[in-house]
């Protein structure tokens, strides 16, 4: 099996598995017969434009990212959302709770820098008076 008809294969049931369907739940919302999806995961056939169009619809994912290689750093911002979605409570309260406090640094940040533009502009004011 050719190396992108692999990953595309291995990111189906990814995919598949990652949003809780069976394959006869990803056929139902495709489009395509269990049968079909069945092959087209275990590599039996290869998938033609139409295919690859309705399993992306399916599983609410754009196409490229059936055909994106996971063991590279370029992973999407949806599929890491998604793997979050799919840890525990407590693991995602962690996430939420690092992201939080990222977000309010940059608020504070970005309020800070404005302070000090507004205080080096009056201290540039008086020294121009």
């Amino acid at each position: 099996m050719a190396k992108l008809q692999e990953i595309f294969c291995n990111n189906i049931k990814h995919f598949r598995v990652l949003k809780s369907l069976s394959q006869l739940d990803l056929a139902e919302r495709a489009g395509i017969g269990q049968t079909t999806l069945s092959r087209l995961e275990n590599g039996k056939v290869e998938p033609g434009l139409g295919s690859v169009e309705k399993i992306a619809k399916g599983l609410d994912i754009s196409p490229s990212e059936l055909f994106s290689d996971p063991n590279s750093d370029n992973v999407s911002l949806r599929e890491k959302l998604e793997r979050i979605e799919s840890l525990g409570e407590y693991d995602q309260k962690i996430i939420e709770a690092i992201l939080e406090s990222y977000l309010e640094k940059n608020r504070l940040t970005s309020l800070l820098e404005m302070k000090m533009k507004k205080r080096l502009e009056e201290l540039e004011r008086v020294r121009k008076k």
